[in-house]
Order: C-alpha cells, then sequence, then structure tokens
C-alpha cells in the first residue's frame, strides 16, 4: 500500500503548509495591532484630560499668578524653567473647552489675565 503511504504523506505536508500560513497570519495580526497608528496618537493624547488635584491646582495657579507679576503677561512659553507650567496652562484651555475646568477657576485664571 505504497499508495495510501504516499496520500498520508501529502495530506501530513498540506497540513503543516496550512498550519505555517495559519501561524504567520496571526504574526501579522499581533505586530500590526501591536501600537497604534501615527496618525490615531495624537487623538488617544487629547482624549485624556488630567483634572489636578485641590493642592496641586492651587500650586499651578499660584505659580501662573507669580510669573504673570514678573513679566506682565500669562502667555507662558515652552522652555526648561516654564515648560511644567505651560503644560498645565494648556491643559487648563483643553479643560475648560470641554467644560470640565470649574467655573470659579477659570474666573480665578481670567481675572490674572489669562485667556482661555
Amino acid at each position: 500500500s505504497v499508495a495510501a503511504t504516499a496520500a498520508s504523506s501529502v495530506k501530513r505536508d498540506k497540513l503543516e503548509n496550512l498550519d505555517m500560513e495559519k501561524s504567520s497570519k496571526k504574526q501579522k495580526k499581533e505586530v500590526s495591532f501591536s501600537s497604534p497608528p501615527a496618525a490615531k496618537a495624537p487623538m488617544l493624547r487629547k482624549s485624556s484630560l488630567v483634572i489636578d488635584d485641590e493642592q496641586t491646582w492651587n500650586t499651578q495657579y499660584e505659580a501662573l499668578k507669580a510669573y504673570q507679576a514678573n513679566h506682565g503677561h500669562c502667555s507662558v512659553p515652552f522652555g526648561k524653567e516654564t515648560g511644567a507650567l505651560r503644560s498645565w496652562a494648556e491643559r487648563q484651555k483643553k479643560l475648560y473647552a470641554s467644560s470640565k475646568l470649574e467655573p470659579s477657576k477659570a474666573d480665578k485664571m481670567t481675572e490674572l489675565g489669562f485667556v482661555l
């Protein structure tokens, strides 16, 4: 029964090839979904607005107040010394735009001259 042995060998080879194809497709899918596409990455960051606790907010507000007193405006630039304050200020604008900034905090910032 050489024919039966040959047929069995052909079936085994086909099954091995099929398994290899399936494995290859799975690996490709895993790689393609491992990280978000570059175009979607900024959207993911934008959707995660962090609302500071009271102590952090007050500390940053006082820093903004001091900046305004020293410079005459609230337009904080990016830089080594002002990066954290600038990031906080930008986050307050985004919170305000999405109606998540408390009105009393928005009022305090606008009284200082900060443009929301």
